[in-house]
């Protein structure tokens, strides 16, 4: 039997690998992501703890920077840290728009779950990344799953 933590990080790695600009997320994803930025993955570990492993990172600084896990989403905006759980979405996010974006290849911020919870991520394609992930969420877990 799966567990739902199982299935939530398969369905974020199919939903990733599907993406048409696929080089721009290989660095993302943890298992890169940790080797080429160690000092940045131990500040991430330190602050999601150990109980949660990434699947997705997004690093710019200590002041912003996002995590993907198998259950919820973290994001740290100006200092300001968020932890969304995943099953919370319920598919509610939209990008935030400034008068500085021209274009959608511009956006960095996007609005999640039915509090409008400000995410951030770099803007192109691994921003469009994590979009496409998170409109999977709630995922419909199959019947022989269990909760972890």
């Amino acid at each position: 039997m799966i567990s739902k933590r199982e299935w939530h990080q398969d369905r974020i790695l199919w939903r990733l690998s599907r993406h048409n600009k696929q080089s721009a997320i290989t660095s993302s994803l943890w298992a890169s992501f940790k080797n080429e930025n160690e000092d940045a993955a131990k500040y991430i570990r330190d602050h999601i703890g150990e109980e949660s492993e990434p699947i997705l990172a997004y690093w710019r600084n200590e002041n912003r920077w996002t995590a993907l896990t198998a259950a919820e989403l973290f994001s740290v905006v100006d200092g300001e840290t968020t932890i969304i759980l995943l099953d919370e979405i319920q598919k509610c996010f939209s990008p935030k728009w400034t008068t500085s974006i021209s274009r959608k290849g511009d956006l960095e911020f996007l609005f999640v779950g039915p509090t409008k919870q400000q995410i951030w991520a770099p803007p192109g394609a691994r921003y469009f990344a994590l979009w496409n992930v998170l409109l999977m969420f709630p995922l419909n877990v199959p019947e022989d799953s269990r909760d972890e």
